[in-house]
Formats: C-alpha cells, structure tokens, sequence
C-alpha cells in the first residue's frame, strides 16, 4: 500500500511531492503524468482518472496556459467501486491540496505555475506546511507494521480490514477531509458549552486586539480571532468566527495545527510547542449569500500545545491522581489551541504568549472549565447523546457544513472494542465505494457476510451511514432492519443550521456551565 502526490508548474517541475511506499521517484516517473496532461489539453481534453486492478491515478489542471498548475495522485485505498464514484471521492482530496497550497501561498502560487517564483523557495514552503496535509488526507495509506507500532487514537484493530484478507493493524485516524465532503470531524463529548467556556477563557489571556484604522474581515463575528480546541485531530470547541470560515480551510487549518508540538516518536514531524506561522491565505465568507469569497485575506496562525498537569488539579479532585504511564499517555491528552488573526492584528511576543496560555491552563485546570473539560477527556464516560439502537458504529455528516461525528465517541472507544473498531473500518470503506447520497438517491445499503451498511440522506443535508452486525441465517430483510434504526436516530436528531448546533440541542442542563 502506497501513495504518490505531485504538485507541478506549467513547464512539468515538481513544485510538491509526497510519497509513502514509493522509495524510487525518479524524474522520468514525475514527468509522465505533465507529459500525459499537457499531451490530452492539445487534445482538448484532461484525464481525469486513470484505473487499474490495485490503483487509481488522479489528475488535474488548474489555470491557463502559461501559468497551469498540475495536480497528480497515485493512490490504492481508493480502488473499489464505479469510476464515476471514485472520480467523485478523488476530486475531493485534489481540491483539498489546491485548496492547502492556496492556503499556504496565496496569490504566489498562480506565479509559482508560471514560473515566476524560484521552484526550490515554494517546494521547501509547500513541503513544510502542506505535508501534515498530506498525511491527514492519506492517513489510511500508513505502512503497516509502522502503525502497529504505535496507536495514539487507539483504533489497533487484530482483524483483516474490511473484512478482507488484508492486514488491519492500524490506527483509524479522523475523518475530516478524508472522508468525502467531511471537513472537519467533531468530538462528542456531551459538553460543547464548557468546552467553548475553556476557549473563550483561553483566548482571553492572548488580548488579541485590532489596531486602529484596520478593517475587520468581512465574515459576521470575525473582529474576535478565529480560534479552535482540538484533540486528536478532532475539533472540541470553536469560535463563531472560526466555524464560519470556508469548509475546507477549516478542515486544512486544524489538519496544521495538529502538527504541532515536540517531536514525539511516531511524529517526526512535529514542531515545537508554539508555532507561529505567518502568511495564511483565507478567503472570507460573504454575508450576503454564505459563500466563500474569491478574494484572499493575509493572516497569521499561532498554534500552541498544552498538557495536563495533575500537579495542578485540587487535590480533593480524582484527576490528582492521574498518572501518565509514558510521554505517548501526556501526548495523548494533549490539547491543540489554534488562534488566527488578521496579519494587521498584534499579539504578545512569542515567549510572553506561551508563558500567559501555560498559566492561565494551569488556573484554569485547579479552578474552571478546562478541569472539567480534562475530566471528560481522561476519565471515559459511557453516556451517549444518541441512541444507536441495533447500530454498532454510526457516521453524521452535514452537507451543508461539512461537519462530521462519529458515534460512538470516538474518545469513548478503546482498544480492547474490537468490534466497534471493525464495524468503523467497514464502514469507512463502503461510503468511500459506494454512490453518494443526494437529493434523488437518499438511500444506500449494501449486505456483506457478518455485517450490514446503510445510509440515509435526511432532506436538509444531514446524511447517517450506519453498520449493524447481521448472522448469515438472517441476512433476508436485514437492510430493512439497519434503514429504519438509521431513520430513527435522524428522527432524534433535531434539525438547526448545522450538525453541530443539532449535538448542542441534545445536551443536557447539566452539561453546560452554569
């Protein structure tokens, strides 16, 4: 299993290249697909997917002719399932990587097609800020044995995957942007308000503020800095202004912000605990019709790592005694605070930063919301918000947003739930092979020997692929049985503008922060 990525300018030179498993490419091998597009325009058309029996080439073009850019990926996860659907999920994981070098240039990366940027300064910048892209985008294309090495999300699964005779002992990284349309995944932890309350506290000690004569981006809520809380490449809390923000930015801000922190083994690509990381090209939402602009806003991104420290923790309080067992535990209870502001906005100097978020963490661990935040995050809890009835694993995912939620929690599934674990991988595996649900297509299912997949597509955008365990004497009618717990779980779910304010709706009083 393998993957090849390629970014090119307009006269055929790598600008970008990832590989996994691919230890030979060879210039020869990176000019064959320019040679293919530049070949098939004259014709006047693009390829646009190329399939064999254990791979699928993707490509794409962006720009005109002088200044094109080239999109190449050579990948095996996505190999099953009809061409028009693999083009589909392909086109996403290729907009996300322009969308990524956009991000990451700006308007420099139409002059880096045309060559009018130096090829070497653009690929060490793409190299350094897209590649933790590239990872979370192609995360399920890991080598093996390296991942079996090594579980920090605690998805090790003993099982061949998909129930095929292929090796599964790998972690299941976040669905966002690897799942198709799915953005940016959510943790459900029952309590959003004390994790925005934990923001909001956080945030208030950076004093972020706008100087005067600047003008604020045009996104509603947007004065305030766009910030974000993340575990584990999952979104715990988010700013309105950051939740406002295009969908794929969004899913690429917090696939970069996870990157940072010490190196640790198994992250060799990880920073230091603040990053501050100028120059980020976010194009801002009109509030007129709720689109992304066109026009590209310069901003900058502080990230910052910050531990639980038991130390900390009154000592009446059960997380006292919370020991790590190894630096992978500390790692693992980790939160990411990723804050972003205008270029034209002031923050503190780096050192005076990460000195005023490490003390105001450990105030807010002894005495606040991030003690109980910490709470639900290092002791599991098994209260659901959603019943999953007969269901063993279920997806949402909100059209509209791109937002997505795994249920069960995925912060609530250990490793010893082989079961969940595997109905996880199986259905990961048949949204990416089967059709997309629409508006004229709003059921799928398919039965397979042991389990069965369902999806349902909700009529305001909120789409639920469920998996239930099904016994070979009763496989007549048992996609009947999966649709209609689908179907009553979409029917719990109360309808709002976004998948992630329908979860708030479902917390309880007692949940939030009084």
């Amino acid at each position: 299993m393998g993957f090849f990525i390629q970014i090119s300018n307009d006269s055929g030179r790598p600008i970008f290249q990832a590989a996994k498993n691919y230890p030979d490419v060879s210039f020869a091998s990176s000019a064959l697909f320019h040679a293919l597009v530049t070949a098939s325009l004259e014709q006047g058309f693009v390829p646009s997917i190329v399939r064999s029996d254990d791979a699928t080439i993707a490509l794409a073009v962006h720009g005109e002719h002088g200044s094109r850019l080239g999109l190449a990926m050579v990948t095996s996860e996505l190999a099953s399932g009809r061409t028009a659907d693999l083009e589909t999920r392909l086109r996403w994981r290729l907009d996300a990587l322009y969308q990524g070098a956009q991000l990451i240039l700006g308007h420099d990366l139409q002059k880096a097609a045309g060559g009018q940027v130096q090829a070497d300064t653009v690929r060490r910048v793409l190299t350094e800020r897209l590649s933790p892209v590239v990872s979370q985008l192609m995360s399920e294309e890991e080598d093996s044995q390296s991942s079996a090495a090594r579980d920090p999300f605690g998805w090790s699964l003993p099982t061949p995957r998909y129930g095929s005779s292929l090796d599964a002992s790998r972690p299941l990284p976040p669905l966002g942007l690897r799942l198709h349309s799915a953005a940016v995944e959510w943790l459900l932890l029952g309590c959003s308000n004390i994790a925005e309350h934990a923001l909001n506290q956080l945030l208030g000690c950076l004093e972020v503020e706008l100087p005067s004569g600047a003008e604020p981006a045009e996104a509603p809520g947007s004065t305030a800095p766009l910030g974000a809380l993340i575990w584990r490449g999952r979104v715990v809390a988010a700013t309105q202004a950051w939740r406002q923000a295009a969908q794929l930015e969004r899913g690429l801000l917090v696939a970069i912000a996870n990157c940072v922190g010490p190196q640790a083994f198994g992250e060799p690509s990880r920073t230091l605990a603040l990053e501050d990381m100028t120059d980020l090209w976010l194009r801002p939402q009109q509030a007129s019709t709720g689109q992304a602009s066109n026009d590209l806003q310069n901003y900058r991104m502080l990230n910052v790592r910050i531990y639980p420290d038991a130390d900390s923790f009154p000592k009446r309080d059960y997380l006292a005694r919370w020991r790590p067992r190894s630096a992978r535990d500390v790692d693992g209870a980790s939160l990411v605070l990723s804050v972003l502001t205008q270029n034209s906005s002031s923050f503190f100097a780096q050192a005076d930063v990460l000195k005023r978020l490490r003390e105001n963490a450990t105030q807010l661990s002894a005495d606040g919301s991030l003690q109980t935040l910490w709470q639900r995050l290092l002791h599991k809890s098994a209260g659901s918000l959603l019943e999953l009835d007969r269901l063993s694993s279920a997806i949402l995912l909100d059209a509209r947003s791109g937002d997505v939620v795994a249920l069960p929690s995925p912060w609530d599934v250990t490793a010893d739930d082989v079961d969940v674990i595997a109905s996880f991988r199986q259905l990961v595996y048949w949204v990416h092979a089967l059709p997309p649900l629409d508006a004229a297509s709003p059921q799928q299912f398919v039965c397979c020997e042991g389990y069965t997949v369902a999806g349902v597509r909700r009529e305001d955008g909120i789409i639920c692929w469920g998996s239930a365990p099904t016994s070979a004497k009763q496989m007549h009618g048992t996609q009947d049985i999966v649709l209609q717990s689908i179907q009553r779980l979409l029917r719990r779910l109360p309808r709002a503008p976004d998948l992630w304010s329908s979860i708030g709706a479902l917390e309880t009083p007692e949940s939030s922060l009084s």
